[in-house]
């Protein structure tokens, strides 16, 4: 498996009509729209600059038309009218040609995109009509053995609900196993805390599938609103194909449901509801359990049996 150390940063420019009738790009930070837009000017893509920086952790200054951008560890400093732009890192201070000159519009500075993909440290992948920007940046090492919790820098879009999911994909792709196929994993939903009938906090478990069986590596995110904000890897999803596995039984859903029937002692009024079959690979074993619903139809009050054995 290959392990990368990085920090994914998307940007996705995406024409909300065709770029011939002049009309905006509305932009997206990891899949969440930020609120401001690109443009194009004479077949050129231009960022808005205060916006779209602030947003990846700059503090932006405005002083009679040169702009100076900081953060931790970089200092870039560029004019309305001109194509360059002074950046200092590490103690050296070099000029960029960014190709085409920084502009002015509507009190708006824009900077080109091609400084964006070529001298910020991103990549930029084209999809039809949009544009996909991902920065590099370290993130601890991820070894395979320990768990490792990770605060996200930008937050990234997931809708759960929908089961959209692309955004947690290609963070995992581009950031820990360029490999990762979320058809491999069990996706689940939980700990949620709603307010409203809507879920505002929850954890979206991604657990590596062996054999069909849920194991208990792969990735947490934790999601606030619709964005996933921390990551927690578990065990070790990169590196468990490598393991010795004992053979399995195989049961079928139905023999199991039959199993744990024969272990439940129904009481007046009780009736099953539904049944649940769950696969899980723990501590080294093939376990199968049966989750059984009952509901006593006179007073409506309802209680679970669990059915457990090995495979």
């Amino acid at each position: 498996m290959n392990i990368k150390k990085s920090v994914l940063i998307s940007l996705i420019f995406m024409a909300v009509t065709t770029t011939a009738y002049g009309k905006d790009i509305s932009v997206r930070l990891n899949g969440n729209d930020i609120g401001t837009s690109a443009i194009i000017e004479d077949d050129r893509s231009f960022v808005p600059y205060r916006a779209v920086f602030e947003k990846m952790g700059y503090t932006v200054e405005w002083n009679d038309r040169r702009i100076t951008a900081k953060n931790k560890d970089t200092e870039m400093i560029l004019a309305v009218g001109s194509s360059l732009v002074q950046i200092r890192k590490n103690g050296e201070t070099t000029a960029v040609d960014c190709g085409n000159n920084v502009i002015l519009r509507n009190d708006r500075t824009y900077m080109p995109l091609r400084f964006v993909t070529e001298n910020s440290g991103y990549t930029v992948d084209w999809n039809g009509d949009s544009v996909d920007l991902c920065s590099i940046a370290e993130i601890p090492v991820y070894d395979g053995k320990h768990e490792r919790e990770i605060k996200l820098d930008m937050p990234i879009a997931c809708d759960a609900e929908n089961e959209d999911f692309k955004y947690i994909s290609e963070f995992i792709r581009r950031n820990i196993d360029e490999n990762f196929d979320i058809n491999k994993f069990a996706v689940s939903e939980n700990s949620s805390v709603n307010v409203g009938g809507i879920t505002n906090l929850s954890i979206l478990s991604l657990k590596y599938k062996l054999n069909g069986f849920r194991t208990d590596s792969g990735y947490d995110f934790y999601i606030c609103n619709n964005e996933a904000i921390k990551l927690t890897i578990k065990g070790n999803p990169l590196c468990i194909d490598d393991e010795e596995f004992p053979d399995i039984k195989y049961y079928s859903d139905e023999e199991l449901k039959q199993m744990a029937l024969e272990e439940i002692k129904l009481y007046k009024n009780e009736v099953v509801e539904k049944q649940r079959v769950l696969k899980k690979y723990k501590d080294g074993k093939y376990v199968y359990g049966v989750v059984t619903e009952i509901i006593n139809t006179a007073s409506n009050i309802g209680r679970a049996e669990y059915f457990e054995i090995e495979g």
